[in-house]
């Protein structure tokens, strides 16, 4: 930096000082063509010293080296910068969370079915639904979803002497074992949870059929599109829609992360 050019910086510095005064002279007085004091005083020297000839000169310089920066580029992208960081962020659209809903099993008024006549409505049960076998050992209901799963139900008996679903696994329809243990698949695993979620709003158990209901849900297990993400399988961990919901109308299914 030159000597000259240090003295015009100092003489615009010492300038923008003096033009601070000026913001205190109420604007009327500026306007004034006769003296008021010590306020017109101040303004009139500020001027005198705007027209002296070294800060005419320093001004002059000052403006030569911005339209030189201008030109060139210099110094532009921190104006564009500072101006961005000027701006107000703009509201982000909002987007309606969706949730699953908390009725898990449609809860309507079914037939009681009494242990007694346990394996007459099994039976009955199978000649309606040509894509699912039910079958009754003991108290075990197992309940087979061609090619999709098989699901074992412990069964017992509610205060009316009606059968209730106590307990319920999922399993690979080729998976042995009767109903033992748990599946060594992670998709009938999570399956099995989800199943049991629905029996927890029922006193003691759920009515056989709305709980057979549930499990015929899951006959498009591997097919069935989320209705959140639209995915078949999750984009993480690629597991299918494992969760189903009784909407009001009818199942709705969703992945497992998807549902939050």
């Amino acid at each position: 930096m030159t000597e000259r050019l240090k003295e015009q910086i100092e003489q615009l510095e010492a300038l923008h000082t003096r033009l601070g005064q000026v913001r205190q002279v109420p604007p009327a007085l500026l306007q004034m063509r006769t003296s008021t004091g010590d306020e017109f005083r101040v303004v009139k020297e500020i001027g005198e010293v705007v027209m002296s000839e070294p800060v005419q000169a320093a001004l002059h310089q000052a403006r030569e080296s911005l339209e030189r920066d201008g030109a060139s580029g210099i110094g532009t992208e921190v104006r564009r910068e500072n101006r961005k960081r000027r701006r107000a962020p703009s509201p982000e659209n909002y987007t309606e969370e969706r949730r699953t809903p908390t009725v898990l099993l449609p809860r309507r008024p079914e037939p009681a079915v009494p242990l007694g006549e346990l394996g007459a409505w099994a039976r009955a049960w199978n000649e309606t639904h040509a894509t699912a076998k039910m079958r009754i050992k003991g108290r075990v209901v197992r309940l087979a979803l061609a090619d999709v799963m098989t699901v074992y139900m412990g069964v017992g008996v509610g205060r009316a002497g009606e059968v209730v679903v106590e307990t319920i696994r999922a399993f690979g329809p080729r998976e042995g074992g009767g109903g033992r243990g748990e599946s060594k698949y992670e998709v009938y695993g999570t399956v099995s949870q989800q199943l049991g979620r629905g029996l927890e709003g029922g006193d003691g158990g759920d009515g056989l059929g709305t709980v057979a209901g549930h499990v015929l849900a899951y006959a498009d297990l591997f097919v069935r599109r989320c209705g959140v993400c639209g995915r078949v399988v999750s984009h993480e961990g690629h597991v299918p829609c494992v969760v189903r919901w009784w909407d009001g109308r009818t199942w709705a299914g969703a992945h497992a992360g998807c549902d939050k």
